[in-house]
């Protein structure tokens, strides 16, 4: 939708895939910089969901994913339901389009907020103990 995109003689699409790759590659080295700075800070985390490890890998994280979702009493985030996973997110974190926290810890509630402490880091997400 922006100007450039409707100027004559455009690059091709294998040269616009390079130039993302390129300008990517360095920008999750920063990322995975920035993240590792938060191992043993303590963060506050808005619990979203109960949600299926598999979908947080491969960044699947969605509104579909949530099993319950915020609010709800009866979705409870255990780190012992098996294949499970409590997600959330910081401040800094907007819904879909930024890292999640991975929550460990005491049960918590989708919708509530807890105090955790970082114990790792990836290229967009956190991984944290509540306490």
């Amino acid at each position: 939708g922006t100007k450039a995109a409707r100027l004559p003689a455009q690059v091709s699409p294998a040269v616009k895939r390079d130039r993302v790759r390129r300008l990517m590659l360095p920008q999750a080295a920063i990322s995975r910089a920035n993240l590792k700075k938060l191992i043993g800070r303590k963060l506050t985390v808005l619990v979203d969901a109960l949600t299926d490890n598999r979908q947080v890998r491969q960044g699947r994280m969605g509104p579909n994913s949530a099993v319950g979702g915020p609010g709800t009493d009866t979705a409870h985030c255990q780190r012992q339901t098996g294949n499970s996973l409590c997600v959330g997110r910081t401040q800094w974190d907007a819904p879909e389009i930024d890292g999640v926290v991975q929550l460990t810890g005491r049960e918590v509630r989708p919708g509530r907020f807890v105090q955790a402490v970082v114990t790792g880091s990836s290229t967009h997400d956190l991984t944290a103990r509540v306490f």
